[in-house]
């Protein structure tokens, strides 16, 4: 899988911002030329530009999401469709669903704050159709509104986009998530496999349909995302009936077999491994912010055995308080 995809999956950071790392996608740049090939310098640099920032607002959605309800996120990495925010959700189900839905919900946000109606009524209409760009050329005196157009139009597409159900858009993690909450794994990765590939294909029937070439293109990309990083490689047999690391060739009851007959496990896809990597450094972080904040109570607690609570700031009273009350949540036992 990795040998298949790591092309795709090639990038270099950009910095960091609100302590999270942003890698680009090589990609990125790619489709920004090919926009204003299509469309002009003008416009197809400015679609561009404004992609990216509604991407990187996109993902820090996600990221804010996260960290509100409990989770941790360290790194996004900006995609053309998308982006890939590598968060690790609070422990609730719906923590999970909120980081999910923090990135499209940013999207839909700026999507209404620069809704025609505000600006160019006449407009109103036009702009809802996603297969049509409102605008193809500036015009000196009315640039601004232009631009806002042209902000409306590329959050509004982001939005729709992401409530497509194939993985790895959100709209097929949303859904994948549900379906874990109500199915064995296997039988909902298997589930979100197979609405993926029906979904692609659907689409790439409807860019044909209204011969729209861009349309085509993303469905593409879209059926060739869901079959790269849903099936790992296969074993040497040549044949793959696994998904998401779930193997169903031979049904529930492999596991119970004896070690001579079960068959190799398929390797992870990039995206797990990459995940896997992600999820060892969040780790890695929580323990060192742990050990600093037990480093921190202990000070402040030797501070007041030796000269009581008043000797403390106001400051480091409300750091014990907070340090106390941190460590008493991480120490508490989960629930079953």
């Amino acid at each position: 899988m990795n040998e298949r995809l790591g092309v795709l999956a090639w990038s270099f950071p950009l910095g960091r911002l609100f302590q999270t790392q942003v890698r680009v996608s090589w990609l990125l740049p790619l489709v920004a030329a090919i926009l204003a090939f299509r469309l002009g310098w003008e416009i197809g640099l400015a679609f561009a530009g404004l992609l990216f920032l509604s991407i990187l607002a996109h993902e820090f959605g996600h990221v804010f999401a996260a960290r509100v309800t409990g989770g941790m996120a360290d790194e996004v990495l900006l995609w053309p469709l998308g982006g890939l925010a590598f968060t690790q959700p609070g422990p609730s189900s719906n923590s999970a669903l909120l980081t999910i839905a923090g990135g499209p919900l940013v999207n839909l946000a700026i999507a209404l704050l620069a809704f025609p109606g505000f600006y160019a009524p006449e407009e109103l209409w036009g702009v809802l159709n996603p297969f049509e760009l409102p605008i193809s050329e500036f015009h000196t005196e009315t640039w601004i509104q232009e631009t806002l157009l042209l902000l409306f139009t590329v959050n509004w597409l982001s939005f729709l986009a992401n409530l497509v159900p194939v993985y790895p858009l959100d709209g097929g993690q949303f859904l994948l998530a549900i379906l874990n909450q109500r199915l064995p794994g296997e039988v909902a990765h298997r589930i979100m496999f197979n609405t993926g590939m029906i979904v692609s294909i659907l689409i790439v029937a409807l860019g044909v349909a209204i011969n729209l070439t861009w349309v085509v293109a993303i469905g593409s990309v879209l059926l060739a995302l869901n079959v790269m990083i849903g099936i790992p490689s296969g074993g040497s047999t040549g044949e793959d009936d696994s998904f998401m690391g779930y193997d169903f060739s031979q049904g529930y009851t492999s596991l119970e077999r004896s070690d001579s007959r079960r068959e190799r496990e398929p390797r992870p896809s990039w995206y797990q491994s990459w995940k896997a990597r992600r999820q060892e450094q969040q780790q890695a972080l929580a323990a060192a912010r742990r050990l600093e904040l037990e480093r921190q109570l202990d000070e402040l607690l030797a501070k007041v055995h030796e000269h009581g609570m008043q000797a403390l700031s106001p400051a480091e009273q409300r750091l014990l308080k907070r340090a106390s009350e941190e460590l008493r949540q991480r120490s508490k036992p989960s629930e079953p």
